[in-house]
């Protein structure tokens, strides 16, 4: 566990390996199948969001996991507790890309009344692959040890998926890559990626 916190802390986040099992990943992609689409992506009948899923089976083991939990007691001090469990469909073909970005530059809207200068170390972002994720069907960017640059300038951007969205801006995004350069963050369903509210992070579609 040390070794992951050293990695979390230092790159800004950290890559666990099969972290859960086949049968969760395939169980989950089941029980997604049978629920109703909260959002569905824009001109199409595709889910996209289901909505909060902390008491849905199987996510009460996300919620439950000791590995997360011990993660978490070394981050946050021994304090912590879950914002929302949600999971996101990245259809092929049509499935939206995400912009550069930092998760801090939503926490007005996740955590009302936080602040995004201050409080941003109070959050991690835990990202769980259900199924493969290759750079051919859109797996996470991320720019290491951007966190260490502080919070970056961003604009208001008209998303492909018809919301409003901040990215960061062109000349920050410049300076970002010449300084930490981009890593691809290839996953097998069950491997886990946690990361820093600062980590300056996208995707491309799923082709």
């Amino acid at each position: 566990m040390k070794d992951f916190y050293q990695e979390y802390i230092d790159n800004g986040f950290c890559h666990v390996h099969s972290l859960f099992d086949s049968n969760f990943c395939s169980e989950a992609n089941t029980v997604l199948d049978g629920l109703p689409a909260k959002v569905k992506i824009p001109f199409s009948n595709i889910p996209w969001g289901y909505g909060h899923l902390e008491d849905i089976a199987p996510f009460q083991q996300v919620r439950d996991s000791t590995f997360i939990s011990n993660l978490c007691k070394d981050v946050f001090n021994n304090h912590h507790r879950w914002n929302h469990i949600m999971a996101v469909n990245k259809c092929a073909w049509i499935g939206p890309h995400e912009i550069w970005h930092q998760e801090v530059f939503n926490i007005a809207t996740y955590a009302p009344g936080c602040d995004k200068e201050s409080d941003w170390k109070n959050f991690m972002q835990v990202f769980i692959a259900l199924d493969d994720h290759t750079v051919e069907n859109g797996c996470i960017r991320v720019m290491p040890k951007s966190h260490t640059l502080g919070i970056l300038e961003c604009e208001d951007y008209f998303w492909n998926n018809h919301g409003h969205k901040r990215r960061i801006k062109i000349p920050e995004l410049k300076k970002a890559y010449e300084k930490c350069g981009i890593l691809n963050v290839e996953m097998k369903a069950g491997d886990a990626l946690f990361f820093n509210h600062r980590l300056v992070h996208g995707a491309s579609s799923n082709s």
